[in-house]
């Protein structure tokens, strides 16, 4: 059984890859970062659900001119459920495009963390 802060670790790579990933456009990687039912509510439209949909999402972003950064991570574990809190700032071709909180609920899935719900709450423009 992995320590707390082995746990953390993982999930800390967790979002490194999810931001390698989403910017440089590479969906299959992306998607599976995510539960087969994961849930993504980007703020805008309707949450997008299933692999299907979110390898979608992060091809029709594109890659190559976005950058989403993660901090001030609060991980809270509980077993093989973890939630994490955490500011974000996406930025598009060197200018700030959201900056937002982001909520998640995170599953371990055959020894892996995975994002199962993960939401984003813009800040007021």
């Amino acid at each position: 059984m992995p320590t707390l802060s082995e746990d953390r670790e993982a999930i800390r790579d967790l979002f490194a890859r999810y931001a390698l990933y989403v910017d440089s456009g590479r969906g299959d990687e992306f998607a599976g970062l995510f539960t087969e039912d994961g849930r993504f509510d980007t703020g805008v439209g309707d949450p997008l659900v299933g692999r299907d949909a979110l390898r979608s999402f992060c091809v029709s972003v594109g890659g190559g001119s976005m950058h989403h950064m993660f901090m001030d991570q609060v991980i809270d574990i509980d077993g093989d459920t973890a939630t994490c809190e955490a500011s974000s700032i996406v930025t598009n071709k060197g200018q700030i495009m959201l900056v937002a909180r982001t909520h998640d609920v995170l599953r371990r899935v055959d020894g892996q963390w995975q994002i199962a719900d993960r939401s984003y709450t813009a800040d007021p423009s």
